[in-house]
């Protein structure tokens, strides 16, 4: 039994849609990465003026930005020795 024309193979034929939206790839990764530079500033500056620690969570409410989109630039941060982290709590170094 043959399957009726076209059932299946709707988007098969379609070549993949390639540079979506708005700029290229390297640009939207520019754009990104402006972006983490700006995070890591300010989250950098709220835990430098919270000598006792602060959450993520409570960072990202200071600079209104959530918390989430502050994980990577609080690791970049950890990594290159600019903050210490102990449980939740981040640091100044």
């Amino acid at each position: 039994m043959l399957a009726e024309p076209g059932i299946g193979r709707a988007y098969a034929d379609k070549s993949p849609k390639t540079n979506c939206g708005k700029g290229s790839r390297s640009d939207k990764d520019a754009q990104r990465e402006g972006r983490r530079c700006t995070q890591k500033q300010k989250i950098l500056k709220v835990i430098k003026a919270a000598p006792d620690g602060i959450t993520l969570a409570k960072a990202g409410k200071k600079v209104v930005i959530e918390w989430r989109k502050l994980v990577r630039p609080a690791k970049e941060l950890l990594e290159e020795g600019m903050i210490t982290k102990k449980e939740t709590q981040c640091f100044p170094s």
